[in-house]
């Protein structure tokens, strides 16, 4: 398989372009670094340096190497406060990706969407279903799903919860927890659908490989967590003492009223359909999961 990759050098990306990379895959990435990318073992020659409008140039680049695959990874997630930057990346960036793709035959078009986005009060989201978003970067999402749904790309989604690992908002939310910084918006007690960065990375690799398109995959565990108790084991793995609890409207002074809406949201969701296809979560249940990525981040810092 020969894929081009967006947003090859970040908190997913760079870990999918890993596997693909050990799986016997030919890459391309788009990259606003080249050193990011050459270091993730990929030639500079196979490294187009640019933005997600650089649209000529990655439509003659998929083309010229006649790629089967591409994974559009690049996005804005949840915690960005700035709502025009994250509807430019998340909308208009998916827009131009698809735009340089028209013409070419490709086999699969695997989008990283979200199931974040939206408040079901607790229900079980599964991928045949709609989604309702009630934040900015929800219907960003749901957005971006629709304009690829208009095109003529054999568009495959995948729709990840919340993500955790030694990296992105996880790593930030450890930080806050060794800093002193122990707040949780609202009582917690709602659910929350997450999934292990190495997990998602194993989903978006069989979905480039053996996705359907037009068809949507929900990323979860197995195990959802009320958000009171993943803090809390965080705190444990830390060694510190529990996160206080502060009125959400509080939080959202604080943190943004998008993030604080997208963490209070009380859902499960469905991975029935993924793992018809084979997959199978290494991490089942983020408790058992916590404790090593905790470590992960401490031994990154010696």
């Amino acid at each position: 398989m020969r894929a081009f990759v967006t947003g090859a050098t970040g908190f997913i990306g760079s870990r999918v372009v890993k596997r693909l990379l050990a799986n016997g895959h030919e890459l391309l990435v788009l990259s606003r670094d080249v050193g990011k990318a050459i270091a993730l073992g990929l030639p500079a020659e196979r490294v187009l340096v640019g933005d997600l409008f650089a649209i000529g140039p990655m439509r003659d680049l998929i083309r010229r190497w006649s790629c089967d695959v591409v994974l559009h990874l690049a996005a804005e997630i949840a915690t960005q406060k700035d709502e025009k930057k994250l509807w430019k990346v998340d909308v208009e960036g998916t827009d131009a990706v698809a735009e340089a793709c028209e013409g070419s035959k490709l086999a699969r078009f695997v989008f990283a969407s979200s199931v974040v986005v939206g408040d079901p009060k607790g229900a079980v989201l599964r991928p045949e279903e709609p989604l309702v978003a009630t934040t900015v970067y929800g219907r960003a999402k749901l957005e971006a799903e629709r304009r690829l749904s208009r095109t003529n790309l054999p568009v495959v989604v995948a729709r990840p919860s919340h993500v955790y690992g030694p990296g992105g908002w996880y790593a930030e939310l450890v930080s806050d927890f060794e800093r002193g910084r122990r707040f949780m918006p609202g009582k917690g007690t709602n659910w929350w659908d997450v999934v292990h960065v190495d997990d998602v990375v194993s989903a978006l690799v069989l979905l480039a490989e053996k996705g359907a398109p037009r068809e949507a995959y929900h990323v979860v565990d197995d195990t959802p967590v009320r958000m009171r108790d993943f803090f809390e084991i965080t705190a444990h793995a830390l060694r510190l003492s529990r996160p206080r609890s502060v009125p959400v409207f509080l939080a959202k002074l604080f943190r943004g009223s998008g993030p604080i809406e997208s963490a209070i949201r009380s859902a499960r969701s469905d991975n029935s359909k993924l793992k018809a296809l084979g997959w199978k979560p290494a991490h089942p249940d983020s408790k058992d999961a916590i404790h090593e990525v905790v470590e992960e981040l401490r031994r990154a810092r010696r």
